[in-house]
């Protein structure tokens, strides 16, 4: 079996857990945090999403299908890019806190090497700066 790699990033943020946890079922957020050209739910499928991303001349578009969803306090997802459709990355994120200050750990994994993870792990570091932002406007 080939090794998978991944990571972990905890990050707290001065709003209330239920905030944190609604921005990342926003659509409309998720199209800021990420880049996104769209972002849109399937209609056939409520927990299955599509986002398009061009980059340059290339392609990043994905599809996102909901895992698990747990008001406040879990999301799981998967991944599977157009150009990679035979692979699936892995997000699970954990909510914790109060109703005034919350926080996220967020796990991705499934890279086919370090490298990919890193890069990864440093889009979303990036996205959560980006959340940060958005939350406390």
């Amino acid at each position: 079996m080939a090794k998978s790699f991944g990571y972990e990033i905890v990050k707290g943020f001065g709003v209330p857990v239920s905030d944190l946890f609604q921005a990342m079922l926003d659509g409309n957020i998720l199209k800021q945090l990420w880049g996104l050209n769209d972002f849109r739910i399937l209609s056939e499928d409520p927990r299955k999403a599509y986002a398009e991303m061009v980059v340059g001349e290339e392609n990043w578009s994905f599809e996102l299908a909901y895992d698990s969803i747990i008001k406040d306090e879990y999301l799981s997802w998967r991944v599977r890019f157009d150009r990679a459709p035979h692979k699936e990355i892995v997000v699970c994120i954990k909510f914790s806190g109060t109703s005034d200050s919350g926080s996220m750990t967020v796990q991705q994994s499934n890279f086919d090497s370090q490298e990919e993870s890193d890069a990864n792990e440093i889009a979303w570091r990036s996205s959560l700066e980006k959340l940060e932002e958005i939350l406390i406007r």
